[in-house]
């Protein structure tokens, strides 16, 4: 994940400032400085993009940059515990076995091995938690954007939905917003940032439909989130981007938590890294889902965790390692 940090010099005080707008109107996050904030934007910066397969070769690769090594604090609050949703916009989006399979992994997440691999972060509010637990999926029929869409766009249908369905917002709640939209030209995959409804702040993360996608499938094998059916190559590869959006969030939430010097948060440092263990495929209660490792600073000081892309072993994986 990189974030927008872009000096806006000479600009006259109350201009808002569009930069790296794509052709469609929709922030396109591009450049070796996205995305940490793009400067007189009116909305919550894209933060925890993940990129799809060969879109973002990394940090490593820009200008020549060595990949960063521990993540380091930046002075803000992280999520002790949380409260999960899921919002299915547009026609189909929770099709087939994606709104029971969410569900099911939303569900188990709390209280897994897998979260237990953020625990070791801590901010002003205390420590990273274990427990998550998924309170209810809603769903939009109304048309899902066409393009990517903007971060405003995507707060703003958390706090219609919440609102149409007489739903109070929660500080301690993440909206997980599954479209139908199709990824077409953009690079990623899906990202989090954060805003609020009604004044209650919120965090919430945007993902593609992402059937036929082979930007961002996991691979196989899928997993299941019942017994007797193997997931299907949606679910599973929203299943996996979630479990980076979710962890990023817990350990980020507000832009004041847990990133490297060049912005990556704890899934971007494993992305596209799977456990070596079980053919990859991570237990959640009696689920299986394949979802990448996530960075821990620990395994990293210690040299103890698993390899990622870039072949730092710091990647803890839910199956074995915690």
């Amino acid at each position: 994940m990189r974030r927008w940090q872009i000096a806006a010099l000479g600009v006259a005080v109350g201009t808002t400032v569009f930069l790296g707008a794509c052709e469609n109107g929709t922030q396109e996050p591009t450049g070796p400085s996205a995305d940490r904030g793009l400067v007189g934007a009116p909305e919550g910066p894209m933060m925890g993009i993940h990129w799809a397969r060969g879109e973002h070769p990394g940090p490593a690769s820009v200008h020549g940059r060595p990949q960063p090594g521990n993540m380091t604090w930046h002075n803000g609050a992280i999520m002790t515990s949380s409260r999960t949703y899921a919002i299915f916009w547009g026609s189909g989006a929770g099709a087939g076995d994606k709104t029971a399979g969410i569900t099911a992994f939303l569900t188990n997440f709390g209280g897994s091995k897998y979260i237990h691999a953020s625990t070791e972060y801590t901010g002003t509010n205390g420590t990273v938690g274990t427990g998550s637990a998924f309170v209810r999926s809603f769903t939009d029929g109304s048309a899902a954007p066409s393009n990517a869409p903007s971060v405003s766009a995507v707060q703003s249908e958390v706090c219609k939905v919440l609102s149409g369905a007489g739903v109070t917002p929660v500080a301690d709640g993440i909206y997980n917003v599954y479209a139908s939209t199709k990824r077409g030209g953009a690079g990623y995959c899906a990202w989090h940032s954060y805003g609020s409804c009604n004044g209650v702040p919120v965090q919430f993360a945007w993902y593609f439909n992402l059937d036929g996608d082979s930007g961002c499938d996991p691979g196989t094998p899928y997993g299941s989130y019942t017994s007797g059916q193997t997931n299907s190559q949606g679910l599973a590869a929203i299943a996996n981007v979630t479990a980076h959006e979710v962890s990023e969030t817990i350990t980020d939430p507000r832009n004041g938590g847990w990133y490297d010097s060049q912005n990556g948060e704890n899934a971007d440092k494993c992305a596209w890294s799977f456990s070596p263990n079980n053919g990859g495929l991570v237990a959640f209660g009696n689920t299986t889902f394949k979802v990448q490792m996530e960075w821990s600073n620990a395994a990293f000081t210690a040299g103890t965790g698993y390899a990622n892309r870039y072949s730092q072993k710091a990647c803890l994986d839910g199956v074995v390692k915690y």
